[in-house]
């Protein structure tokens, strides 16, 4: 809700010494010491307070609050023992957290992995990821704080939080003598941080850098990652903080690319005696638009991982959903999920002619995300995509195609272009939808052309098949 004016203060801890950022400085007040307090225990009290402050709408796909919010931030020397800029902050933490604990040979072979090995490829660290992952069931919350003075309880219970692994991962590693450093993680779904704030506070656990033969890769142990690494989309274009006894250097790791993301779609649509249509659906995908499932399938098995698919892919399409089967996806980076059911497409029969409008439910699904009257901030993708949907659609027996879709390219805009593409064989029809969403980042000028390519391709991509009888 939007503020008209609105006071602040906050009271500081006796003898602490307190730098105050604002941010977006001409924005708010510079918050004032207005009283100096008397009471044991308690420092100085500041003063601030902000006015006419715009309410920041519930968009879909917007920016992260944290971005899109205003901010002051008190950091307190005292509270970090001296610690005034990221060098020493860092110095800190890796002498708390990382100079320490040590990962016994026993434990790397119940990994399954020699204790020693020259050369390291990235291969063997890979390897070394994937063990990991299998041995060790990951925690849903994370703390930035690994429990390093007691790596065994990690092994011994089985389960751990992303920085727990990354702690041994670490460890390993420099027991490897291979170039690994630890470094403060904050990655896009919690939005950027302020570099001119030296705080941990921005961080929520701990990734491992590794250099081999001048290449460097980032690894992390969230949920959404596959146990065979690759970089998942909330880790690109992120500026991690790499710690060591040295201090710290911001790392900017590279950002999405278009093509390194797509969903598909495939269903094979054939008509029952009475024109039911039934479906034998397939979907695969790699990257953003596939991630989340991992992430919230990560706990749930057999019934409750199948239930799990119904819900969030299935029964958008499907009907009595069956016969279901998905790839390992918790293994690797590519989703694959297949089954059978009756099709959710419209059918309409009228004398001896049968029509059928195929449900472009992912389309659909992402218009109605998007669809408002009007945006106020950017459309942020998690990355550039592809959705591509194919319908093949059988003849019912007996009868001849008369009319199908033509071939489309929407006219789009520079950050997405849609197309549908139609081809006959014999009686039998094949469709194809495509959007290929070329921008991560769609401004708010750009907003209607966005929704009104969704609108043209889901409509062109949903007019009717029709067959007559002979």
């Amino acid at each position: 809700m939007p503020v008209l004016f609105s006071n602040l203060a906050i009271t500081g801890q006796a003898r602490d010494e307190i730098r105050v950022f604002s941010f977006p400085a001409d924005r708010i007040g510079e918050p004032k010491i207005s009283e100096i307090a008397t009471t044991l225990g308690s420092g100085d009290t500041r003063f601030w307070s902000v006015r006419n402050l715009n309410a920041i709408p519930a968009e879909p796909y917007a920016p992260p609050f944290e971005e899109l919010s205003m901010m002051t931030a008190f950091v307190s020397d005292l509270a970090f023992r001296g610690s005034t800029d990221w060098s020493s902050l860092a110095k800190t933490y890796w002498e708390e957290n990382l100079d320490k604990g040590h990962v016994k040979d026993s434990r790397i072979r119940q990994l399954g992995l020699a204790p020693l090995g020259s050369p390291v490829t990235f291969a063997r660290v890979d390897s070394l990821y994937t063990a990991l992952r299998h041995a060790i069931v990951l925690d849903p919350v994370n703390s930035l704080y690994p429990l390093v003075d007691d790596l065994d309880k990690v092994f011994d219970d089985g389960s751990g939080d992303a920085s727990d692994l990354s702690a041994i991962f670490y460890k390993i590693l420099r027991q490897w003598e291979v170039d690994a450093k630890a470094g403060w993680i904050r990655d896009r779904r919690k939005g950027v941080y302020e570099t001119s704030v030296p705080t941990v506070r921005w961080f929520d656990r701990i990734g491992v850098q590794v250099r081999i033969g001048g290449v460097e890769r980032l690894y992390d142990f969230d949920r959404a990652i596959p146990n065979r690494y690759s970089t998942p989309w909330f880790l690109k274009g992120i500026t991690a903080m790499v710690i060591s006894n040295d201090g710290c250097q911001s790392v900017t790791t590279p950002a999405a690319r278009a093509g390194e993301a797509w969903i598909r779609e495939s269903h094979d649509l054939r008509f029952s005696d009475r024109f039911a249509v039934l479906d034998s659906m397939a979907t695969s995908g790699r990257g953003a638009p596939v991630e989340e499932w991992r992430n919230g399938g990560y706990a749930l098995k057999g019934k409750d991982l199948e239930s799990f698919f119904e819900r969030a892919v299935l029964g958008k399409c499907l009907e009595n959903a069956g016969d279901l089967r998905y790839s390992p996806f918790f293994e690797e980076g590519l989703v694959s999920i297949a089954a059978k059911g009756t099709s959710r497409a419209a059918v309409t029969t009228i004398e001896k002619y049968v029509s059928v409008r195929p449900a472009n439910h992912l389309l659909r699904q992402l218009r109605d995300e998007l669809f408002a009257p009007s945006r106020t901030n950017d459309v942020v993708f998690p990355e550039p995509y592809t959705m591509t949907i194919e319908w093949r659609i059988h003849h019912p027996e007996g009868y001849v195609v008369t009319e199908s879709p033509r071939d489309t390219t929407m006219r789009g805009f520079a950050g997405g272009r849609g197309s549908i593409a139609c081809k006959r064989d014999g009686d039998d029809v094949r469709l194809t939808a495509t959007l290929d969403l070329t921008s991560q980042v769609i401004p708010p000028e750009d907003y209607n052309k966005l929704v009104q390519l969704l609108m043209e391709l889901e409509t062109a991509s949903e007019r009717a098949v029709t067959f007559r009888k002979k």
